[in-house]
């Protein structure tokens, strides 16, 4: 068992490297992010599109925030798929209220069954903006904006090569349950990757006008079940440049259940899986090391039952390198995020001594979580999104079962994410 012991081991090392020169690479972006902020009349004149779909937690406060944004020349379009949303009716409240001149809402009422929802919203409404704005944002109705949000989003964009610059989410859940602590955990290893790999993340995003106005740009899209990896998609094949941007990192405070986040998971590998060209990269990677900690693991404990303590030492030496480096990258991530929002003044700190405790015990879980969502991703055929089933066959063969107008979900139910 010894030889075993030696090549699980080295497996489980390998695996360690990988993840802390991803981190080591998520680290020197943070550490080398300087703000810049331009003047009001260098910046660019910007469509803020949020696509709505049910009353996400918080809607309120991150419609309020989107509306407070300071910035010189900027309008929100509000997007939902049907009048009878219960979104919409939010969205109105606040309208009629604060009477901004630079908010309306957009209604998509044709609903094409080949593609997503988001995707064939994306795909309508985007092209039409860009013939007016030289640069459109999409934010999630989830997203926790702040003042200086859309300057510091599209300031990359201006007298630059770039095309698309994006964020990315980071959780700081309210309540340390099992599962939001696994999704803060989940996340950490999720971000940097999409970093590595240039994973575009839609909650958070903007682009020139030029990439919408593309054909492609509206055609893909509408037979997409994805929006913001096949974006990616369309502006690599068109030669033009995507990059992350550390500075928008958007803050998420609300807590899941286990179900509703692996379901979630699965999803948003599903679109990696389709549209995404270094998929399979990431696909080996996590597959090599969930399997090799979990045949660690197992193996670990036969040697235990007999008595075999130099096998049990090897293995028990290396889980322990794994996990502790880790969780160590994943503290040390959340710290310079944590710095980030306070200068914006948000609250700070989320987590005491026990819930840190608490994050190493659930982290040698999330590997599995990560390893079962991995395979289930691979081999989904049928995705289920804020109350639509979608029928997948392909990156571009997709079809809406049934169109329904949205209804009623339970204030902070994870499956309207």
């Amino acid at each position: 068992m010894q030889l075993a012991a030696i090549i699980l081991a080295i497996l489980v090392i390998v695996g360690l490297v990988v993840q802390s020169f991803q981190s080591l690479y998520l680290a020197r972006l943070f550490r080398n992010y300087e703000p810049v902020f331009l003047e009001d009349s260098g910046l660019p004149k910007c469509a803020v599109v949020l696509c709505l779909r049910g009353c996400d937690p918080g809607l309120e406060v991150h419609i309020e925030m989107l509306l407070d944004q300071d910035y010189p020349d900027y309008h929100v379009f509000f997007v939902v798929d049907h009048p009878a949303d219960p979104a919409l009716k939010i969205v109105k409240e606040i309208l009629s209220r604060r009477q901004p001149a630079n908010a309306s809402v957009r209604v998509v009422e044709n609903h094409p069954s080949t593609c997503s929802l988001m995707a064939n919203n994306h795909g309508t409404v985007l092209p039409e903006l860009a013939k007016e704005f030289p640069v459109l944002a999409l934010v999630d109705a989830d997203a926790t904006t702040w003042s200086t949000w859309l300057r510091t989003l599209v300031t990359p964009l201006v007298n630059s090569e770039l095309t698309m610059v994006f964020g990315n989410r980071w959780y700081m859940p309210r309540a340390s349950t099992f599962a939001s602590l696994s999704r803060f955990i989940w996340n950490y290893g999720s971000v940097q990757q999409m970093v590595f790999f240039k994973y575009p993340w839609g909650g958070s995003l903007a682009m020139k006008a030029e990439l919408a106005l593309l054909p492609k740009f509206a055609t893909d899209l509408k037979k997409s079940f994805g929006n913001d990896t096949p974006m990616y998609a369309i502006a690599h094949s068109a030669g033009m440049q995507v990059a992350f941007h550390p500075g928008i990192m958007v803050v998420n405070r609300e807590t899941t259940r286990l179900p509703d986040f692996f379901r979630w998971i699965s999803r948003q590998m599903v679109y990696g899986r389709l549209y995404h060209p270094t998929w399979p990269a990431v696909l080996a990677t996590g597959i090599v090391t969930g399997l090799a900690i979990g045949l660690a693991i197992g193996i670990n404990l036969f040697n235990l039952l007999t008595l075999d303590w130099t096998s049990f030492g090897i293995l028990t030496s290396a889980l322990i390198a794994f996990w502790v480096v880790w969780v160590g990258f994943v503290f040390h991530l959340d710290r310079t995020i944590s710095r980030m929002v306070c200068v914006r003044g948000e609250p700070r700190r989320w987590w005491s001594l026990s819930v840190a405790i608490k994050i190493f015990l659930v982290a040698p879980f999330v590997q599995f979580i990560f390893l079962a969502g991995l395979f289930q991703a691979s081999f989904m055929r049928r995705v289920q999104w804020r109350g639509i089933d979608y029928e997948i066959k392909g990156p571009f063969n997709v079809r809406m079962v049934e169109y329904r107008p949205y209804g009623k979900v339970a204030e902070g139910d994870e499956s309207i994410v």
